[in-house]
């Protein structure tokens, strides 16, 4: 896609000092403004606006793919856990329009705000009626 940042990484390359590993579909690199030591983007090499535009058929590529590349910035980072992150759409913050997930490592105290409280308490009725509307939409779905 045309003037897409992520695109070209996956036509031209990443960056040589930001590079980490590729498969045949994705590609992994150290993100360009960590929030963390070893923060880390992987992005499909296939042009995707979200989550919901992307191929299923790579899902278990990705999945192992992003173990594999979470598991080595730990252990490069020796950091003790990882935030998996991934914004879809313009009202959930996301700012790159190509599918990406960040691999943001984490370490006891290191001061990093990335913590969601609730923020609201429901009643039952609320789940039950916010339930029967998820499970209505699944149904159109196959898994």
């Amino acid at each position: 896609m045309d003037n897409c940042v992520f695109c070209t990484y996956a036509k031209d390359g990443v960056p040589e000092h930001r590079y980490l590993a590729e498969t045949e579909h994705f590609l992994a690199f150290l993100d360009w403004s960590p929030v963390s030591p070893g923060h880390t983007l992987i992005i499909p090499k296939k042009h995707s606006v979200a989550l919901l535009d992307s191929p299923a058929e790579h899902a278990t590529e990705l999945f192992i793919f992003m173990q594999s590349v979470a598991s080595a910035v730990l252990t490069a980072t020796r950091s003790s856990g990882f935030h998996l992150h991934q914004n879809n759409g313009k009202d959930a913050t996301q700012s790159v329009f190509h599918t990406h997930f960040h691999i943001i490592p984490r370490r006891k105290n290191d001061g990093l705000p990335l913590k969601i409280l609730p923020q609201i308490r429901e009643t039952p009725e609320y789940f039950k009626t916010l339930q029967e509307k998820v499970k209505e939409h699944l149904e159109t779905v196959s898994f």
